[in-house]
């Protein structure tokens, strides 16, 4: 949904080719353009328009759509050490590593399906397709699984369903969110490339509960115990803020470089008519409202 690319820095020799670049990549268009180590490809991008053959006002519109770019939130860091060569040789051999989604460059003639060329082939390659939403099947793997290069770049996660619930109105176990929890934990767990994540925090509600108060956390605190303890993966945390029932609407997962809407719900299918999810990507704008709305709630509950 939220897919990091490389990009040849030689695109900004050209204010049409930049325009392209701002265009094409965001949160919100579900791109991200990559950078080994922080400010190395943007120095990098600086040092081209520099050498470039264009007029001095040229040279300046180009450095003004590189901040552009970094004001679009448009820039990932890897952090990593950056190898001696030039760009395309650090990119490969990044790649090899740590792939990309996508090597976008101006010109390529082998075969290789993620080196891309902006050309009138572009928009029909796999790997610089991007949508805004997709449908999933309920089933926590599934749903986890569609959301994974977001989960793979991310640093820090969050979830957030006020329906989240381990047990029903009689008391017996409910699976069914506990499963796409853990589902989601493993996966942090066992991040093959991105940044290390020690922790997922997940925001819920208690069923038309409007006051949160210590017997509330309590008992959630009591049926975490039972249901849920013995199944977080070791070398994870989960922290549990809880929410007015009335204070919570929609259901999302968000990280720090992107956020997607899943529609009806953070559960699998129990039996229901409902045998798929939507999956939509936040803007720019709700991405940064949500965020800052959920950063800013402290965590009732531990878990180990």
């Amino acid at each position: 949904m939220i897919y990091e690319y490389a990009v040849d820095p030689s695109f900004f020799t050209n204010e049409d080719k930049a325009c392209f670049i701002i265009e094409s990549f965001g949160r919100d268009k579900g791109r991200l353009v990559s950078e080994i180590k922080k400010d190395h490809w943007a120095n990098v991008v600086r040092d081209t328009i520099r050498i470039s053959n264009n007029a001095p006002i040229a040279r300046h519109r180009l450095k003004e759509a590189l901040i552009i770019l970094g004001k679009k939130k448009a820039l990932y860091c890897r952090q990593k050490l950056v190898e001696n060569g030039d760009w395309r040789s650090q990119t490969d051999n990044m790649h090899k590593s740590w792939p990309y989604r996508g090597i976008l460059v101006e010109q390529y003639s082998g075969s290789e399906n993620h080196i891309l060329v902006r050309d009138i082939t572009l928009f029909d390659k796999e790997n610089w397709a991007a949508p805004p939403s997709i449908v999933v099947e309920r089933e926590a793997e599934k749903m986890v699984t569609a959301v994974s290069s977001l989960l793979e770049n991310a640093r820090e996660v969050m979830l957030v369903d006020r329906n989240f619930k381990l047990e029903n109105q009689q008391g017996s176990p409910v699976s069914k969110y506990k499963n796409v929890l853990i589902c989601f934990l493993k996966y942090l767990e066992n991040k093959k490339y991105g940044p290390p994540v020690g922790k997922l925090t997940y925001h819920l509600g208690q069923n038309g509960v409007t006051e949160i108060t210590k017997s509330v956390i309590s008992h959630l605190e009591d049926q975490c115990n039972r249901h849920l303890r013995i199944m977080i993966p070791q070398n994870i945390r989960l922290e549990i803020a809880v929410w007015p029932w009335n204070k919570l609407h929609d259901r999302f997962l968000l990280t720090e470089i992107g956020g997607i809407d899943f529609g009806i719900g953070l559960d699998e299918d129990a039996g229901t008519n409902e045998k798929t999810v939507r999956l939509k990507r936040l803007s720019d704008a709700d991405h940064a409202q949500e965020w800052s709305k959920f950063k800013q709630k402290q965590p009732d509950l531990i878990l180990p």
